[in-house]
């Protein structure tokens, strides 16, 4: 990407998405309700943090790159559908 605003959107929401997977990940780990024990963060709070800030780069990156929301807002309902159906095959097993 040449374009270095359209470069520090799309760098920052990659940085965004891997400090969230690091959130989830150590919640996975050591469960949700444990803490980071030098800060003393909750888990859960850290993962609401990561996936607000997530949202946000979203956000300023479906603006920068003109991205077709509405395409996008179909697409969400159908994935969180298949998630649901998905989550309860897992909890019948």
């Amino acid at each position: 990407e040449t374009d270095p605003v359209t470069a520090a959107v799309l760098g920052k929401l990659c940085e965004e998405l891997a400090e969230c997977i690091a959130a989830a990940s150590r919640c996975q780990i050591q469960g949700i309700a444990e803490a980071e024990p030098v800060t003393g963060v909750a888990n859960q709070r850290w993962l609401e943090n990561e996936i607000a800030d997530v949202q946000a780069a979203i956000q300023v990156a479906k603006e920068r790159l003109t991205l077709d929301t509405p395409r996008m807002l179909t697409r969400t309902g159908q994935k969180i559908d298949h998630l649901r159906r998905w989550h309860r095959l897992i909890a019948q097993s």
